[in-house]
């Protein structure tokens, strides 16, 4: 039997003592591609931020391809955060940002140029995979919002994520860029890629998502296949982020390789 990429059995997470979602069971098997939705506050985003370590577990199981998530390797889970604009304090070129995702094979006793040509093709070839390929010299703070957006599902990539986690990936940008990340994911869909995405914007994705879960008062309330919510009538009314709580436990430890671009401060959910 394939073992699943994802399995939660009774999980909750939160922020220190603040319980914002509970009673999560699922599993997710290689290559699904798995829509959140939930309305404004549900706690959707608190659910995807404590699989790579940014919220705290709470109560329940969780286990990454049969490892605990507390003793997850760095690197297993790719993670797309929620962002419309980069700081304009950034300085950096793509490959300079996407080539963050392939620290997790760098070890203490090995120098950095030992593997450089291998990390060049690396970001080359996630790069030519979201459509930038042409760009990899370019300032990212010069990029369009979409093209931002693809960065950073280029320096998740870089990692070779058994799952990719994306936080409103198509948010903030406009109809033409939304397909060109609609057909980003498409690509990662026929590949194989596992993909978690929480979005309110369900129809951008409609080609490829094949299972929906629903986050509503932080309880999934709905778990299918798409035209199962689709006959039902379900309406996720997500049109607002969450915003979490302030603060939070010491022992939250990230799951994905923190960059420049992954700046303190940004409590969107």
């Amino acid at each position: 039997m394939t073992t699943p990429v994802l399995q939660m059995r009774d999980a909750a997470f939160g922020y220190g003592a603040t319980q914002v979602i509970a009673d999560v069971t699922l599993t997710i098997d290689p290559g699904e591609v798995v829509a959140i939705l939930g309305p404004n506050g549900a706690g959707k985003s608190t659910l995807v931020k404590g699989l790579v370590g940014l919220t705290d577990q709470l109560a329940g199981s969780v286990h990454v391809l049969g490892s605990d998530l507390a003793e997850l390797e760095p690197g297993r889970i790719g993670y797309v955060p929620q962002r419309h604009t980069l700081a304009t304090s950034v300085r950096a070129t793509v490959a300079e940002i996407v080539a963050i995702g392939r620290l997790r094979f760098r070890t203490w006793w090995r120098p950095w140029r030992r593997d450089a040509e291998g990390d060049r093709q690396a970001v080359a070839r996630v790069l030519d995979l979201v459509g930038l390929g042409d760009r990899v010299g370019s300032d990212v703070a010069q990029l369009s919002g979409g093209q931002q957006r693809r960065v950073l599902i280029a320096r998740a990539l870089a990692s070779s994520p058994d799952l990719l986690i994306m936080d409103e990936p198509t948010a903030g940008v406009d109809t033409a860029n939304q397909i060109v990340l609609a057909r980003v994911l498409e690509k990662l869909a026929t590949a194989g890629t596992t993909q978690l995405i929480v979005t309110h914007e369900l129809d951008a994705l409609a080609e490829v998502i094949t299972r929906v879960i629903v986050v509503d008062d932080g309880h999934i309330t709905f778990d299918g296949a798409p035209d199962d919510y689709a006959t039902q009538g379900l309406s996720h009314g997500g049109h607002h982020h969450d915003h979490s709580p302030a603060g939070g436990s010491a022992r939250r430890r990230p799951h994905f390789d923190a960059g420049p671009l992954d700046l303190r401060g940004d409590h969107h959910d």
